[in-house]
């Protein structure tokens, strides 16, 4: 997922426009650090729980410029879950391939629910899970469902609207009141 803010350069005397673009540039790279840092703080347990550190670690920035305009990207691209988390409409998940979805039940399970010896499915509180036998006991290892229902958290949008302000007021700062760069 990510979100471009556009910055146009229009009206601006020829003799200051590099410097201009220069102030623009430092600034939306400052603000782009400010962004991933509250970003990679939400993802660290206030919007979402850490699994892996994967999502949190793939958040990054791309700050361009073209001869009128900067643009900033913040988001993450190599991660295929990151826009389900962003997106706060609700995102049904089937499964693919088999009748249920296994979700580990804790973090010492790995691999694929196949892979598990001695294990049978075991039905408790509703839901079905596979547990193996150890030693005499139980030992869940996933929870089977059919569909997981997963609601976004906009921990990207939700940080870039809120944050906002704070460019507007660097670009107003950084590049002065005469300049008047107008931001879209």
């Amino acid at each position: 997922m990510t979100l471009q803010v556009k910055i146009s350069y229009r009206n601006v005397p020829t003799f200051t426009k590099d410097e201009l673009k220069q102030v623009i540039k430092d600034t939306s790279e400052i603000w782009a650090l400010s962004v991933i840092n509250k970003i990679k703080l939400d993802l660290t347990g206030n919007k979402l729980n850490v699994k892996s550190g994967k999502l949190r670690n793939s958040i990054d920035k791309d700050v361009k410029q073209s001869s009128n305009k900067t643009t900033i990207k913040i988001g993450s691209w190599n991660i295929v879950y990151a826009k389900i988390h962003d997106d706060k409409a609700i995102t049904i998940i089937n499964p693919k391939q088999k009748r249920f979805l296994t979700i580990p039940v804790n973090g010492s399970v790995k691999g694929r629910a196949l892979q598990y010896s001695n294990a049978h499915f075991m039905k408790f509180g509703g839901n079905l899970f596979l547990v193996q036998t150890k030693k005499g006991s139980l030992n869940p290892l996933f929870l089977l469902k059919k569909e997981v229902k997963i609601k976004g958290t906009g921990y990207i949008t939700d940080n870039i609207n809120n944050m906002f302000p704070m460019l507007e007021n660097l670009l107003y700062i950084n590049t002065g009141r005469a300049i008047g760069a107008k931001i879209k």
